[in-house]
């Protein structure tokens, strides 16, 4: 959720979600039964992202996009 700062297509955020994944499977796993593709449509699903344009999502909600920056000890602005 970090880098979902602005808009990006779906190939990017699948990318993304299994460039963390791999990185570090135990801190960034899928729900069970879920890959990068099954864990985006679930996002859209729930609407944690929403859909801008053709191809173009964006987290629409800033609290829950804090949340999950919290939740993955993540800082959105550092200074």
């Amino acid at each position: 959720m970090a880098e979902l700062d602005s808009c990006y297509s779906r190939a990017k955020i699948e990318y993304l979600m299994k460039e963390l994944h791999q990185a570090d499977p135990l801190k960034y796993c899928f729900p069970s039964d879920m890959n990068a593709g099954s864990f985006f449509i679930h996002l859209v699903h729930k609407g944690a992202l929403h859909k801008e344009s053709v191809d173009r999502f964006v987290c629409p909600i800033p609290s829950f996009r804090t949340y999950l920056l919290d939740r993955g000890g993540l800082v959105e602005n550092p200074t």
